[in-house]
């Protein structure tokens, strides 16, 4: 009957649309990863621009030594950015697929 056609028809409409929705946030999100990385390679190129620095100015002690705490501070900060991509990557993906399973759950249902 048609209320049954039509019924099936809403459901694949939700599908398609849910299914447009999460491929945008998995574009987003893999957009904004990539940009993190790429940011983490130009904040490593910058910080042995400040090493070469450092030990270039290794005739002022003071300066050295500063550069290198600095690019010391810099490096933890790049690793701590790096494991946050790592795990906001990793939680999009368990999040995404959890709410996948979740829909397809609640579709059967109704």
């Amino acid at each position: 009957p048609s209320y049954v056609r039509s019924a099936v028809e809403g459901v694949a409409n939700d599908v398609s649309e849910l299914e447009a929705r999460l491929e945008k946030v998995v574009k987003l999100c893999s957009g904004m990863l990539e940009t993190g990385r790429q940011y983490c390679a130009n904040s490593k190129s910058f910080v042995s621009g400040v090493r070469e620095l450092s030990q270039h100015s290794s005739d002022d002690s003071m300066l050295s030594e500063s550069l290198e705490r600095f690019s010391d501070g810099l490096n933890k900060m790049i690793e701590s950015h790096k494991e946050l991509l790592e795990n906001t990557q990793d939680s999009c993906k368990l999040h995404l697929q959890t709410l996948i399973k979740e829909y397809r759950s609640s579709t059967r249902l109704n």
